[in-house]
């Protein structure tokens, strides 16, 4: 968003302005914990019980104004009946100025974050770019990105996510992208769904507010890829780019060299190839590298200026970070992938660390409930994962779906108890020359037991 008047944001969303008139803003906040000097802060209607005490809040923390469902007067002021709908139209509002950016909307089951921040640090090699905030891809998180994208850039890429249906498609109307992306179908949020193609349907809503003329991104190796082309075909999308390892995908890649700290990859694109050594090691990671690259070709510029900035991307805190740790004269190395779970991610994470596996490491894991899988539950905590662990010398299982994991590694299955006691039990336990990955659901808090073992430890971030 431009600086722009009180009057004017008044004036856009119906509002009732009691202040200066000509007093400016440029950017919104709705966490009043969060605001910045000279925001505008958004009293969502959930905040209206508490309206004063946040308004104070606010303003203690700097912000210029406040828009609200009623006058408190501690700040410069505009009264709507509901600041909800009133943030929707400031959305639209800024929006409709972005008429020089290049818009880039993603969704997917697992590694949309990721897939955002890749895609924003490759074009950000070539122009001006904004990339979304954190993992803000909800019906608070959009429309606060959209308004908070200065006009001046000239791409932005944002992330939608979903746990119901219905929600992906109010949030492609609002963006308008030129380009959608689809990283992966997969059942997350299953429970809210009959099936997984349910969720594949919701995905593509992604492509309903897409520009005339815009490019679609779709994953060749998925199993919904012919359901997405059902999709787009309904939707009378024409210009459709695919990534993966398929032979026939648009864009492409050919392992030259595989390790447990790195790849050697051949891309090859509708218009040029390129080789380039990337730090992920895993077919998902990959997958997403090749829809960003997929993404910026189309975007019109040179993919084969990518490589320096390809080698620098990396995983990051809680999506898969590594550190070599040395506890009590055992050295060992940590996967931490503890920010959410899915059944896809991680089964990509037992596949990284059986990587380790290659290079004499012991492996060893800590995993926690994956949540939202309804009805399915069971089944993707005990006999899809179960297969999956046969390279894991010892699993650590918390919760009370994980736990059920337990029966079917006997020997190799220690059910955690209390969590808040487990990080030095862990540290007892882990050989020399061991892998040890933590992966579960957010929820399940265990970036703590992350950040316990870390504290406990000499170690240093790798990749």
């Amino acid at each position: 968003m431009k600086n722009t008047t009180l009057k004017e944001i008044a004036n856009i969303v119906g509002g009732i302005l009691h202040g200066p008139e000509g007093a400016e803003v440029g950017s919104i906040h709705f966490d009043s914990r969060l605001i910045q000097k000279g925001e505008l802060f958004i009293a969502l209607p959930e905040a209206t019980p508490y309206l004063h005490s946040y308004a104070e809040s606010a303003k203690a923390n700097g912000a210029a104004a406040a828009l609200v469902p009623s006058a408190t007067g501690v700040l410069p002021e505009i009264v709507v009946p509901d600041t909800y709908e009133a943030f929707l139209k400031l959305a639209a509002y800024c929006r409709e100025q972005l008429t020089q950016t290049q818009v880039i909307a993603l969704t997917g089951s697992v590694g949309k974050t990721s897939t955002k921040e890749m895609l924003g640090r490759m074009l950000q090699a070539f122009i001006p770019t904004f990339v979304s905030y954190k993992n803000f891809n909800n019906h608070l998180g959009v429309p606060f990105n959209v308004v908070n994208t200065p006009p001046s850039m000239q791409a932005a890429v944002y992330e939608a996510g979903m746990n119901h249906p219905g929600e992906i498609s109010p949030l492609s109307q609002m963006l308008q992208p030129h380009i959608a992306l689809i990283t992966e179908i997969a059942p997350v949020h299953i429970e809210a769904f009959e099936n997984e193609e349910g969720i594949a349907a919701e995905k593509c809503c992604i492509f309903d507010g897409m520009q005339q003329g815009g490019t679609a991104i779709i994953n060749s190796d998925s199993k919904h890829y012919n359901f997405c082309l059902r999709a787009l075909d309904a939707r009378g999308i024409k210009n459709i780019m695919s990534f993966g390892l398929q032979e026939w995908a648009h864009v492409r890649a050919t392992i030259l060299e595989q390790a447990s700290t790195h790849t050697v990859l051949r891309i090859t694109s509708p218009k040029t190839q390129f080789e380039c050594k990337t730090n992920f090691v895993t077919e998902g990671y990959i997958r997403n590298l090749l829809a960003c690259v997929a993404a910026v070709e189309v975007g019109g510029y040179d993919v084969t200026q990518l490589p320096p900035v390809i080698e620098t991307l990396s995983y990051t805190e809680g999506r898969g970070q590594t550190y070599d740790c040395l506890y009590n004269n055992k050295t060992f190395t940590l996967v931490d992938d503890a920010y959410n779970a899915s059944p896809l991610s991680v089964k990509e994470a037992l596949l990284k660390v059986n990587s380790f596996k290659q290079q004499g490491l012991s492996v060893y894991a800590v995993l926690a409930d994956m949540k939202e899988l309804g009805p399915h539950s069971h089944y993707y905590h005990t006999d899809y994962l179960a297969p999956l662990l046969n390279n894991v010398e010892h699993v650590f299982l918390y919760g009370e779906a994980m736990s059920a994991l337990a029966p079917l590694l006997p020997g190799r299955a220690t059910v955690i108890v209390n969590l808040n006691d487990f990080a030095k039990e862990l540290l007892a336990q882990v050989p020399d020359n061991a892998a040890v990955l933590i992966k579960g659901s957010n929820s399940m808090g265990l970036s703590t037991l992350v950040k316990h073992i870390v504290n406990h430890c000499s170690q240093r971030a790798t990749t």
